[in-house]
């Protein structure tokens, strides 16, 4: 995942450099093109991963479930005992790492989407308006398709992100 967040850093130096550079306009176009050939094959590689990760995360946020539950179960029918302070010391290590776990996947979801989506933020703070209309159709391309920002699931029904981890 961070090795498709930095290449889609590349691309948005590169596309910067490209768009605030005054090159001509025929090495500018094939810069583009060479551009928008990469990013295609970053969404495919970032759809592997997510082919590959979403299982992955599901197993991982269904463990984490479960003793979610068994931790909260033997926190329950311990209150009322005497050692009730001893089970919580021994209890709260545990959901904290679970937590933990939920934690660093969801915000390497949320940094795949967030990267993502500058590329489009990198092309409308450029001076597109100064180009061809050849070359802002172009752009207007990588414009949309990065209104999709790659995602991250656990098992294809919810997406990985702060806001996921948060609810």
């Amino acid at each position: 995942v961070l090795h498709v967040a930095s290449q889609i850093d590349i691309v948005c130096d590169k596309l910067a450099e490209t768009l605030n550079n005054h090159n001509e306009q025929q090495s500018r176009i094939i810069i583009i093109k060479n551009l928008i050939v990469k990013h295609q094959r970053i969404i495919n590689l970032s759809e592997n991963i997510e082919n590959v990760f979403t299982f992955i995360s599901l197993l991982q946020f269904f463990f984490n479930i479960v003793v979610i539950c068994f931790v909260s179960f033997l926190l329950v029918t311990s209150l009322n005992s005497e050692q009730a302070s001893r089970m919580i010391a021994k209890c709260f290590p545990y959901y904290i790492t679970v937590n933990f776990e939920a934690l660093i996947l969801c915000y390497t979801g949320e940094y795949l989407s967030s990267k993502s989506e500058n590329i489009g933020w990198i092309v409308y703070n450029s001076n597109w308006y100064e180009l061809s209309i050849y070359e802002t159709r172009a752009l207007l391309l990588l414009i949309l398709r990065s209104q999709k920002p790659l995602n991250l699931t656990v098992g294809k029904f919810m997406n990985l992100s702060l806001e996921t981890f948060a609810n």
